[in-house]
């Protein structure tokens, strides 16, 4: 079967993305984004994980790829979404 897959604005694998939380505290995130995509002027950032890591960690895991759509979003100023998938 043949899907009909979009063409992608853009694509961007194993990025490193920094943010700053506020900047009376100083403090500083740091992550690699997995995969990042545009597609039709929005970003979806998918953080890969394995069966085991999500065992213990789901909903840090969730929150982490949140914050990372949010870098790309505050990054691009285009609208992002986050997608955590299970390998």
């Amino acid at each position: 079967m043949l899907l009909d897959v979009p063409i992608h604005d853009q694509v961007t694998l194993e990025l490193v993305a920094v943010l700053a939380t506020r900047a009376d505290d100083g403090l500083l995130l740091e992550g690699v984004i997995d995969l990042a995509f545009r597609i039709e002027g929005e970003w979806v950032v998918v953080d890969f994980k394995t069966d085991k890591e999500l065992e213990t960690g789901l909903e840090v895991y969730r929150r982490q790829v949140q914050l990372y759509a949010q870098m790309v979003a505050r990054a691009t100023g285009d609208p992002a979404r986050s997608v955590l998938m299970r390998v």
